[in-house]
């Protein structure tokens, strides 16, 4: 299984809010459970996922039909013997808000540092380790193998490469879990993202940040319930 690398943890005093006790999920539920983005298996031997701080607010799901480019058999008139899962775009789309905080961090100046960018964390460079995740979860960094120091007694996968320049953003296949196993969660691919940074430091270095997410969905595949229960803390 690939190595799954995410942005840093956020600060505890900004991520420890409390949830409502329930009935149904039991007393042992005390903490949000928040969402996270993450890229199929299977596209090279690092995964790319980013956590959300707060969960958005509102998700605005729009479905359409598409008789010019309907590629897809309705599921009655297909073969019974027929067992292959579709892997295709849907004629539907996602968007959502997220909102990124690392106030408390720059404040102590000794926020965690980036899993893939070990001279910067987020007490440094504040919400761009965020962004910066994102951005190499749908491919804009297209992480670079670069030579470890020789000085390093030791060497982990996760920092043999750099975020690279920036690129394109490529069609990169993605999984949004809303929450915990029973919360709203997409398959697709992001096709735009809207950042807009909000609050700097006296540095100017960004301390908030939100972003504007579009999200063009595609079929499910039968392994995505058994990966999301391994990624789930």
């Amino acid at each position: 299984m690939a190595q799954v690398i995410s942005n840093p943890p956020f600060d505890e005093r900004i991520s420890s809010l409390s949830g409502l006790q329930s009935v149904f999920y039991g007393p042992q539920v005390s903490q949000l459970s928040r969402g996270y983005i993450i890229q199929d298996p299977g596209i090279g031997r690092v995964q790319y996922s980013v956590r959300f701080l707060y969960n958005p607010s509102i998700v605005q799901v729009s479905h359409q039909t598409d008789a010019a480019n309907a590629p897809v058999t309705p599921q009655n008139y297909r073969n019974p013997l027929d067992k292959g899962e579709w892997n295709i775009p849907l004629s539907a789309s996602i968007s959502f808000n997220l909102l990124f905080d690392r106030t408390y961090e720059l404040w102590k100046k000794s926020g965690p540092k980036s899993p893939t960018d070990f001279t910067q964390g987020s007490g440094e460079a504040g919400v761009r380790v965020d962004v910066e995740a994102l951005y190499r979860v749908v491919g804009i960094y297209q992480p670079t193998a670069v030579q470890p120091p020789t000085t390093s007694p030791s060497t982990t996968p996760s920092n043999l490469y750099s975020n690279g320049d920036p690129g394109p953003m490529p069609l990169t296949p993605v999984t949004v879990y809303f929450g915990g196993p029973r919360s709203l969660s997409y398959r697709g691919y992001i096709s735009s993202l809207d950042v807009q940074w909000t609050h700097f430091s006296q540095l100017m270095v960004p301390m908030r940040c939100t972003i504007g997410v579009s999200m063009n969905l595609m079929t499910k595949n039968s392994w995505e319930s058994d990966y999301a229960s391994t990624e789930e803390e």
